[in-house]
């Protein structure tokens, strides 16, 4: 079953290398500053600053934070590709015991990061992983930006995670993460992102393990995260939509009503705070609908599954055919029309259910792990078709079990970035840059 949206970890902030006071402003790396120097555009930096000057590495590594501020606005992939390319340089040209090492390596490790999010070769998830660990061990304990390195390298575990399953991935996601919020003190800016990002790594250990103590954890971090952060902060969408996954799972799990009225009350919360437009809202919305559709099953009342079906078709009506998801969520949106069908038997919900799961199948490729699931529930609708009217178009159809609520994916990474990072995010929750 497909997972529910998590909101992608929050990325700590770029570290800002330090330079003389006077040359200070030209990194240029406000959050809003999508704009580079005509002069830095190819990334062209030697011809301002030669070798050998005291602040070449701190300029390469500022430059490599508007290059990678500017992907987060673009998504253009040469950006990130430039952001690696002068931070490593950066690094490369900052000796062993240099204040600003660690910095670099950090920043660095989130740019390896964010490619990976973006392209998936192992290998930027293995360099993000040792140049973000090698970061941590440059830190000494009691340092200003320890626990934002800490974070970074948690959440490059658990996007390692995600991709192997490997156990002990998790388990350092949690070791370091748990760090990371212990290292924070109330009252710290970057506290709720940072407990949101441990929340999200016990949610995906319980996922991995069914451990019930995991989901309980979550759930207490995720709250405190949404406790912490003053409505009308950036994140607190990301945040609640998190805190309704693990309402969710623990519901699942153990079949409290009050988790799933928990659930379904953080995750209209996260719509109705998300603007129109915005990158997570499509995703939330199929969250939402997901919880309603759980309820329906366990309460049967109509009004859930006619809600149920109201945001996921939002959902899918703002997602372009090119996004990854949205096969997933006409997959889903046809469960929740044969939901319906089962209930009240109106074959117009087999008709739109048949309709919704071909573009599903038609989305994802051959080869695809969800292509065979997608194909069987296309099957179990014309299956009850053919039953309904004896259209023998469902004479080779095998049918399924009748309907499937998925389980939650968190907003990552989608986990998951569910809010990581620079800090951006990994729900998306972000902390940013250490300036």
């Amino acid at each position: 079953m497909k997972k529910d949206y998590k909101e992608p970890q929050t990325r700590e902030p770029f570290l800002i290398g330090t330079e003389s006071p006077i040359k200070k402003d030209e990194a240029a790396t406000e959050s809003a500053g999508t704009q580079l120097p005509k002069s830095l555009e190819g990334g062209h930096f030697s011809d301002l600053t030669p070798d050998g000057h005291a602040d070449r590495a701190a300029r390469l590594n500022n430059l490599g934070i508007a290059f990678a501020q500017r992907f987060e606005h673009s998504g253009e992939l040469r950006d990130i590709e430039n952001a690696i390319s002068v931070i490593q340089q950066a690094a490369d040209l900052t000796p062993d015991g240099h204040a600003d090492k660690a910095a670099q390596l950090n920043n660095l490790g989130n740019a390896f990061l964010r490619r990976f999010q973006c392209l998936g070769e192992l290998r930027d998830i293995e360099n993000a992983i040792l140049v973000n660990q090698q970061a941590v061990d440059l830190t000494p304990d009691g340092h200003v930006d320890k626990a934002a390195c800490l974070n970074n390298l948690g959440n490059a575990f658990q996007s390692r995670f995600e991709c192997l399953g490997e156990l002990r991935d998790i388990e350092n996601a949690i070791l370091v993460n748990q760090k990371a919020v212990d290292l924070t003190p109330d009252g710290h800016a970057d506290k709720p992102a940072r407990l949101n990002n441990l929340g999200n790594a016990f949610q995906s250990q319980f996922e991995h393990c069914g451990e019930l103590r995991d989901i309980e954890n979550a759930i207490l971090v995720n709250q405190q995260a949404v406790d912490l952060t003053p409505d009308g902060h950036a994140d607190k969408a990301a945040q609640l939509n998190n805190l309704g996954n693990a309402f969710l799972h623990r519901f699942q799990c153990c079949g409290e009503l009050g988790d799933i009225e928990n659930a379904i009350l953080a995750t209209q919360q996260a719509v109705h705070l998300t603007p129109a437009g915005h990158t997570h809202k499509a995703a939330q919305l199929n969250n939402l609908g997901n919880v309603f559709l759980c309820r329906f099953q366990c309460l049967g009342e109509l009004r859930d599954i006619e809600n149920a079906i109201l945001v996921k078709q939002q959902a899918v009506d703002l997602t372009p055919d090119s996004h990854a998801h949205k096969a997933a969520w006409l997959n889903s949106l046809g469960n929740a029309f044969i939901c319906r069908f089962d209930r009240l038997g109106e074959l117009q919900d087999l008709r739109n259910a048949i309709l919704v799961n071909e573009q599903a199948v038609n989305l994802t490729p051959d080869g695809h792990a969800d292509k065979a699931r997608q194909l069987d529930n296309l099957s179990n609708a014309f299956s009850k078709l053919r039953n309904s009217t004896g259209n023998p178009q469902g004479k080779l159809i095998n049918p399924s079990s009748p309907c499937q609520i998925p389980v939650p994916v968190r907003q990552g990474q989608e986990s998951r970035w569910g809010m990581m990072g620079w800090e951006t995010p990994v729900g998306y929750n972000k902390e940013n840059m250490l300036c």
